[in-house]
């Protein structure tokens, strides 16, 4: 098989492999995860206009399944020619529905609630009252174990029934939240100061004041980071994310407090922007290796093992291919072995991306991205190999979107620095945090 065999020698070779394994009609009915679907993907990403014949004939060949049909109309398309959509779809007419509905110029513009409302901000008990409701809509219904009759009943009932009122404390949740963040500033730390419910309600507070008050967001952030705090107590912790992004020296009170904190989300962001600072005690590194969340564990690892500790770097290489450790923590150890540039860890980093399949959200994997933004970094004809293979195997998920995305910066001549991935990469502590840090420690 292609995923298995690949070898990366350039864009044009690449591209005619590709072709060659699509002009063969799958062994078996190709769904959107196949094989075949996953090179049509990649010849989106990488394709030339000396393809442009041959990916005419594969939409109008009749052993081309909808999927492929789907991604080479749209390689097509993003080579600026004439897609031929109406053709294809006397071959296929599902093509129709997928196609036409994906034109850019022929797309619904999205309702949002993006401007601000006039009405008075919501007071603490309308933030709670919503907050509460979104929490009892979270859980869908459990699934009934029935014949085909007790699941149409379940879906019919239960099942809408709580899709429609999450449709509605979701757009609660935001008209509300529109008016909050217009609000002065006082009034967005007021309701900051709430111990929150909902990660919906305190991720955009906190970013709100950050943006608009930094100065004050700080001074709140000192004095909640003073405070007795509990372990639970994650109040702070985003605007804390966004501190650490591009930490400065001036910060450096509030990252010391921080890396103290009871909340293992306070101390990881506190430790990474005192190690990107270069104002780490090594005192306190030591005690950090023993913290009871794995994933401060890791990252005081990695910034010994950037020191020059061995025993840190092995460390890091158990870590990142335990199945025991919880998959943020993998992730990180990725990272950290990246930031190593060591050949040795090289089919460390291959077989990361090619194995671990652990998720958050049932979608993102984020040990296997951070193996393939490691590998795109490294930029060599073996790494790209690894992605291609990776790409074929990977199912249409986040993976797969990073690989391709990376593919196609390197293919356009930007390099590995300019590889999404990367801009990803410098992102770290609050793409981190976003999946929710406390959850993966």
């Amino acid at each position: 098989m292609l995923s298995q065999t690949f070898e990366w020698r350039s864009r044009r070779d690449t591209c005619a492999t590709l072709l060659a394994l699509l002009q063969q009609p799958p062994g078996r009915a190709a769904g959107p995860n196949t094989e075949h679907v996953g090179a049509a993907r990649l010849l989106e990403a990488l394709v030339e206009p000396e393809d442009s014949e041959a990916l005419r004939d594969l939409v109008l060949a009749p052993t081309s399944t909808h999927w492929i049909r789907v991604h080479a109309l749209r390689a097509l398309r993003g080579l600026g020619l004439d897609i031929g959509l109406h053709e294809a779809a006397a071959l296929d007419p599902a093509l129709g529905a997928t196609e036409l509905r994906s034109r850019p110029s022929e797309k619904q513009p999205v309702r949002r609630v993006s401007t601000p409302n006039l009405e008075e901000p919501p007071s603490v008990n309308d933030v709670r009252r919503l907050e509460a409701e979104l929490r009892r809509t979270v859980e869908r219904p459990a699934r009934p174990s029935g014949n085909r009759d007790a699941l149409r009943q379940w879906a019919e009932g239960p099942l809408g029934s709580w899709r429609a009122r999450r449709l509605r404390a979701e757009a609660d949740a935001h008209a509300a939240m529109n008016r909050l963040l217009h609000a002065p500033v006082a009034a967005l730390l007021t309701v900051a100061e709430l111990e929150p419910l909902d990660a919906f309600f305190w991720t955009k507070l906190e970013a709100a004041v950050s943006a608009r008050a930094p100065g004050a967001g700080r001074r709140w952030l000192a004095r909640l980071l003073q405070g007795c705090p509990r372990r639970s107590d994650r109040r702070g912790a985003q605007l804390l994310a966004h501190l650490a992004v591009s930490p400065s020296e001036a910060d450096l009170k509030l990252f010391r407090l921080a890396s103290r904190h009871a909340c293992p989300d306070h101390r990881y962001l506190g430790l990474h922007a005192l190690d990107r600072l270069d104002a780490v005690d090594p005192v306190a590194l030591g005690q950090w290796v023993r913290d009871p969340a794995p994933r401060v564990r890791v990252r005081c690892r990695s910034a010994l093992a950037l020191r020059g500790d061995p025993v840190s770097h092995e460390d890091l290489r158990r870590t990142a291919r335990a199945a025991s450790v919880p998959v943020w923590a993998r992730a990180e150890a990725v990272d950290a072995l990246a930031a190593l540039h060591s050949t040795s860890d090289f089919a460390l980093l291959e077989s990361v991306l090619f194995t671990d399949r652990g998720t958050v959200n049932g979608h993102t994997l984020p040990a296997a991205e951070a193996a393939a933004s490691a590998l795109a970094r490294r930029g060599t004809p073996r790494a790209l190999s690894a992605l291609v293979r990776a790409a074929l195997r990977a199912p249409a998920n986040s993976l797969s979107d990073l690989i391709e995305g990376s593919l196609r910066a390197i293919a356009a001549g930007h390099g590995p620095a300019g590889c999404p991935l990367r801009r990803l990469a410098a992102d770290h502590p609050l793409r981190l945090f976003r999946f929710g840090l406390q959850q993966a420690a």
